[in-house]
């Protein structure tokens, strides 16, 4: 997906620019797509939006971890769930 750097800054000031899956993981704003990336509360392909709602920070490392699986209590961090 693309996004706008408005779009992005968004998201990363939504999670307090900490990834969900280790809340201690602070990502830079500038660093999109580098360090962290968009993930989703509800994924798409579980027919979850493309929408700050359903937009959260995630670190690369644990975004690649989780795959596509939904979010859960387990989950630490910050956003919807």
């Amino acid at each position: 997906m693309a996004y706008t750097p408005k779009e992005i800054l968004a998201v990363w000031h939504k999670c307090n620019g900490r990834c969900v899956y280790g809340e201690r993981i602070l990502v830079k704003p500038e660093e999109y797509s580098i360090t962290w990336e968009i993930d989703y509360a509800i994924p798409l392909s579980k027919e979850g939006k493309d929408d700050l709602p359903n937009q959260l920070v995630a670190c690369i490392k644990h975004n690649r971890q989780k795959g596509a699986r939904q979010r859960d209590s387990s989950d630490v961090g910050y956003g919807a769930t």
